[in-house]
């Protein structure tokens, strides 16, 4: 199996390398980083931008799908508590943390989150339908033939996620209140409400890696 995963600044790099180090002494690691010297054991790629944004970790990942030919496993670097090397994956579905089960709400529901309703305004502009949303904390991928033009999707959204997202966006009363806190960090923080319908005009299957489809 094929690990990846995000550091990028030193404080969180610092934090997290005994045990991404530990797994990478098993488990091939790949990891995007400004800090490389934290990660000895990893196959290092650098992260060369001015600003962080969540949003790479998709085009990232979906990259090393299409080099390496199989399934990768990404996490986000703080939540390698997550890792287990005895997963039970298919041949054909994406897994991920958690699945919310946005198809059973309306939309004027929906729009009641003031994240969800950026999202929603995105959807709506380039012709999208509401989708199921796959949590962003682990996503695993499978090699398949529709990998590639999934790529050219979600480098096609990124500009306008990022945008949407922005770094120091102001959010009044905000319904989830890691918004505020995403946004002082990086942009492209609503990088889930991409991949998940891309994933869906793909029609590519989806599961969590807790074994139930819909949380």
């Amino acid at each position: 199996m094929i690990y990846c995963t995000v550091s990028v600044g030193e404080e969180i790099s610092k934090k997290y390398q005994y045990e991404i180090n530990q797994l990478s002494k098993s488990q091939k690691v790949v990891i995007l980083t400004d800090s490389p010297q934290y990660f000895n054991n990893c196959e290092i790629i650098h992260y060369k931008r001015n600003i962080f944004s969540y949003y790479e970790k998709l085009p990232f990942l979906l990259r090393l799908v299409l080099e390496n030919k199989q399934r990768i496993v990404y996490f986000d670097v703080d939540s390698i508590n997550l890792i287990d090397n005895k997963f039970d994956f298919d041949m054909e579905s994406v897994y991920t943390y958690k699945i919310f089960q946005n198809e059973n709400f309306t939309i004027e529901k929906l729009r009641e989150d003031s994240g969800y309703t950026l999202t929603l305004d995105i959807y709506e502009k380039l012709g999208y339908k509401m989708c199921n949303y796959v949590h962003e904390r682990f996503i695993s991928i499978p090699y398949s033939e529709k990998v590639k033009s999934v790529l050219d999707d979600i480098l096609m959204l990124q500009p306008i996620f990022e945008e949407t997202y922005s770094k120091n966006k102001v959010w009044k009363n905000p319904s989830r209140l890691n918004l505020k806190r995403y946004s002082e960090t990086g942009c492209g923080y609503g990088e889930g409400g991409a991949l998940s319908v891309v994933l869906k005009n793909h029609d590519i299957n989806i599961k969590s890696i807790f074994g139930k489809n819909l949380i």
